[in-house]
């Protein structure tokens, strides 16, 4: 059948009417794999059906169990299957009898996933074949309004499964097979359009962990922090240094160009530079991650930071690398609103080189040879931006959070992907760039659509009357850009692949001939296909100021990644208690995981209560 998998050994059929669709998949599979075929009816009704005891007689010849009387809810309690699994569950044509039994019929699939997930193999898979338009996804043409389906990627979530593929389902192809059971009679079921839902195992979805301790040295001395809890679990991970991730991938072909225009080039790597680094802006950003000394939490050596940005690190290579021209990659860390295209960490590329050599057309031919976009220009020449940061300090600059620090407050609506404002998204907060480069101007890309969006930014830097060619290249972003991602958490998800477009097989890339790969070519693919979206709205009483990243870092901090969205709905403004309404929209939907209705009201309830404890916000 169309979706299992070619390893499978063992399938397990449910709901069967006349047999004829277990007959037929017997003599397609060919034997080799065991087949048991079960009906809800007892074999006295089932040999009432038209060729009934004919299919029944056929398979049993062929050594294929038939079971009578199991409910499809019940497997996992089924004594005729104690102690099996199968690598394979199809459900065809599941249904309550009737008409108009849309939740009747949703609370069976939700019964069904959570019996046969104890019934299927690790590696194993669940068929659910339904009518045209049932499924509620968009695989179904036309599409109905979900509350007209019966929601079965939602009710999957159930038994902790996620939607890994949809296909037609060709009943052509089952040469026995003559639909039966539709409301109960010998009737069959309008295959036509019929669509048929593969699911399989998800990972489970992980408990917060304690944040990791973080140490930097000062003096010779090792000091110890503890990283914030809202990043803690992605603070585990190197994006750069995994062989087959796409950031991986474009940071190897990246260095691999700008190799071949500086030959002498020295590339550097995250772990030669620290990611704690001192606080040297007194009345710097209010975004930045900072932190304190374990042992010492009075310490009165400054105030330390997880690094902003690779700028950080700008005077020491220009001093020691930049002279032939020196690339630096790694992280940076910055709090930002919770947005499909902002992340708290980025991956970053720093090159600096002496002045004079073309830099930044360089850099705009080397993207145009990966395919990153159509069209490539610094901002500052055609839109008029080219920013000064001398002047920087001051109290509206600092609350310019460039990198997705919220403006919802200001807009009342939900921040788009669009152009206008949020266009300004991945710039880096000035505040946080002043001291580093005097000038600078946004570098942008121009896809087919004509939409622009900021992937890095060029300036200067100087030493001892030297001046440098400074540009840093926001990866995640080119990235996201290249293979048409539309949410920067995939980026994070250990259940994606990057494809073939054409072939829609999963592609191999390697640089064991250091050619450069072509981008256009790939997109990347989730496994969960069309995860279900939750939306909950949070409104509580503000008196007095109201720290909104703190806020937005408690909610990642109990959610991890399964925050797709937040945003300011709406500000009351109460002029008798002099205190303010805020309620904020959160829209959850995980990326890689199960996420069901049940599980989301217990995640939610846990953000509500760590809201009340840390910040004294009860929810309205």
């Amino acid at each position: 059948m169309d979706g299992l998998s070619s390893s499978c050994a063992s399938v397990l059929l449910l709901g069967e009417g006349n047999f004829s669709f277990a007959r037929s998949l017997n003599q397609k599979l060919g034997g080799g794999v065991r087949v048991v075929a079960t009906s809800f009816e007892e074999e006295e009704g089932v040999g009432k059906r038209k060729n009934g005891r004919e299919n029944v007689d056929a398979l049993r010849e062929k050594d294929v169990t038939c079971l009578f009387g199991v409910d499809a809810t019940r497997i996992h309690a089924s004594q005729s299957l104690e102690g099996q699994s199968f690598d394979g569950i199809i459900f065809n044509f599941p249904h309550v009898p009737g008409k108009a039994n849309i939740a009747k019929n949703r609370e069976l699939l939700k019964g069904f996933f959570q019996s046969c997930v104890q019934k299927l193999s690790p590696a194993g898979q669940v068929l659910v074949t339904l009518c045209n338009g049932q499924g509620g996804t968009p695989a179904d043409q036309p599409q109905r309004e979900k509350q007209n389906s019966w929601q079965v990627v939602d009710m999957a979530t159930y038994g902790d499964l996620i939607l890994t593929d949809t296909l037609p389902f060709r009943a052509g192809e089952y040469q026995e097979y003559n639909s039966t059971g539709y409301r109960n009679q010998d009737k069959g079921f309008l295959t036509d359009r019929a669509v048929t839902h593969v699911f399989e195992r998800s990972r489970l979805i992980l408990e917060v962990v304690e944040a990791p301790t973080l140490s930097a040295k000062l003096d010779g001395n090792t000091l110890e922090f503890q990283c914030p809890p809202d990043i803690g679990a992605c603070m585990k991970r190197d994006l750069l240094s995994e062989p087959s991730h796409p950031l991986s991938i474009f940071k190897m072909s990246l260095v691999s160009a700008f190799q071949s225009l500086y030959p002498k080039m020295t590339v550097l790597q995250e772990c030669d530079f620290a990611s704690v680094v001192p606080e040297t802006i007194k009345n710097g950003c209010e975004g930045v991650y900072r932190l304190l000394n374990i042992h010492e939490p009075g310490d009165s050596s400054g105030a330390w930071l997880l690094r902003p940005h690779l700028l950080c690190h700008v005077k020491s290579l220009i001093g020691r690398h930049a002279n032939e021209g020196c690339v630096l990659l790694g992280k940076s860390y910055h709090r930002c609103a919770v947005a499909p295209d902002s992340f708290p960490i980025m991956h970053h590329l720093l090159l600096a080189v002496p002045c004079g050599q073309n830099t930044v057309d360089s850099v705009a031919k080397v993207l145009a040879d990966l395919h990153c976009c159509v069209h490539i220009q610094s901002k500052g020449t055609d839109h008029e931006t080219n920013e000064s940061l001398e002047n920087a300090g001051n109290m509206e600059s600092a609350k310019s959070f460039k990198r997705s620090h919220s403006r919802m407050e200001e807009t009342g609506a939900q921040p788009s992907s669009g152009e206008g404002e949020n266009e300004k998204k991945f710039e880096h907060c000035r505040v946080c760039l002043r001291d580093w480069v005097k000038t600078y101007e946004a570098i942008q890309l121009k896809d087919s659509s004509g939409n622009w969006a900021t992937v890095g930014l060029c300036g200067t830097a100087t030493r001892e009357a030297t001046n440098y060619d400074i540009v840093v290249l926001y990866l995640d972003q080119l990235v996201m850009h290249l293979l048409n991602v539309t949410d920067i958490r995939m980026l994070w998800s250990t259940d994606v692949t990057m494809q073939d477009k054409r072939s829609k097989k999963p592609a191999t890339v390697g640089f064991g001939n250091k050619e450069s790969v072509n981008f256009g070519d790939f997109e990347l693919i989730g496994r969960s296909r069309y995860p279900p979206l939750y939306v909950r709205d949070v409104s509580f009483w503000v008196q007095g100021g109201f720290d909104e990243l703190r806020f937005v870092s408690l909610l990642l901090r109990a959610t991890g990644l399964l925050l797709q969205r937040v945003w300011l709905k709406e500000v009351y403004h109460d002029q008798t208690r002099g205190d303010a309404s805020r309620c904020y929209r959160l829209e959850y939907r995980s990326c890689d995981r199960a996420l069901s209705k049940d599980r989301l009201a217990r995640i939610h309830q846990g953000v509500l209560e760590l809201l009340r404890e840390e910040m004294g916000l009860v929810a309205r």
